[in-house]
């Protein structure tokens, strides 16, 4: 007999389906009890040693560890950011050329401008670490590029509007609008292995949850799952509160990634030796089957025999 566990044939989609789940679990957690919430979340980092070496996005405690910036002047600094369109809403950082003019109007030192600069410049060299961010160095491995040649792709696909100066798909990935916008860049016959690059950007990546979460119904067909919060001013009002922050959705992907390898690696030793239990089952009965058909050709033997006997004594007798 074949054992097929179906849990064994999931494919990418049951993962991230398995991540969503996840996340929405944590969401729904943070929303109801944030005490518990952050609780369980530090136990949650603690249980799989977790550590952020880096993060692509930027925030503003991220400033205030500057001398002689506070905490005030840290947002300030980075409300000013997002409005010079240096960082987006989430702190994704622009990955064109940062203009030490943004920071002119704030009154900072030189000695502040130029470690904010030193900052930005350090998170731009992280973007590429983040799975949804298409960078200029992204093309280099996946399509065969040379620096310069990605660095040549990204502006033209920054220019397509393709990706936004923070690296972001603005299309949905391996979605025709998708194709059919990279189909029409020129780029040198590589349209194929580019685009192959561009929807292997994650399904789960933090924007897409945030757009999501923002911007669709509970009720929608919705690539992310949103939390159905009550809402006194109606379903058209959104509660950021309900939103988790970068850092916490990353670990919670994280985590549901390495819980589903656990999975996997369960049920495959169990699959080994259920396997296995059936194939000795399978072999003994074989055996015993074998045993069976010599025990009956004994007996059919010893019968004839025994036939042939009287059979002999019979004659003998008359």
């Amino acid at each position: 007999m074949l054992r097929l566990d179906p849990f064994l044939l999931a494919g990418a989609s049951e993962v991230t389906r398995y991540q969503q789940q996840r996340v929405a679990e944590w969401q729904a957690l943070k929303q109801e009890n944030p005490m518990d919430f952050d609780r369980h979340f530090n136990d949650l980092l603690k249980k799989w040693d977790y550590q952020s070496e880096w993060d692509a996005c930027l925030n503003a405690d991220d400033l205030s560890a500057i001398d002689g910036i506070d905490t005030s002047k840290a947002q300030m600094v980075y409300d000013a950011l997002v409005e010079g369109g240096a960082l987006n809403d989430l702190g994704y950082i622009s990955l064109n050329d940062l203009s030490p003019a943004l920071l002119d109007p704030l009154g900072l030192s030189e000695a502040q401008a130029q470690a904010v600069m030193a900052v930005l410049i350090d998170h731009q060299g992280y973007a590429g670490t983040d799975s949804a961010v298409i960078s200029p160095q992204s093309f280099m491995t996946n399509a065969a590029m040379t620096l310069s040649e990605s660095q040549g792709v990204w502006t033209l696909l920054n220019d397509a509007r393709i990706i936004d100066n923070y690296g972001l798909l603005q299309h949905p990935r391996r979605s025709a609008a998708l194709e059919t916008a990279v189909n029409a860049v020129a780029l040198n016959g590589k349209n194929a292995s580019i685009l192959g690059v561009l929807n292997k950007a994650p399904l789960t990546s933090y924007p897409d949850y945030v757009n999501t979460f923002r911007n669709q119904s509970p009720s929608s067909n919705q690539k992310l799952p949103t939390l159905a919060f009550y809402n006194p001013n109606g379903p058209s009002a959104t509660d950021e509160t309900a939103l988790l922050d970068k850092d916490a959705f990353d670990a919670i992907s994280l985590m549901a990634l390495l819980e589903w390898s656990l999975f996997i690696m369960n049920r495959r030793s169990n699959h080994r030796i259920q396997t296995r239990i059936d194939d000795t089952k399978k072999q003994d009965k074989k055996e015993t089957q074998i045993e069976e058909q010599k025990h009956l050709e004994q007996l059919w033997a010893q019968y004839q025999n025994d036939i042939k006997k009287q059979q002999q004594a019979s004659q003998k007798r008359s």
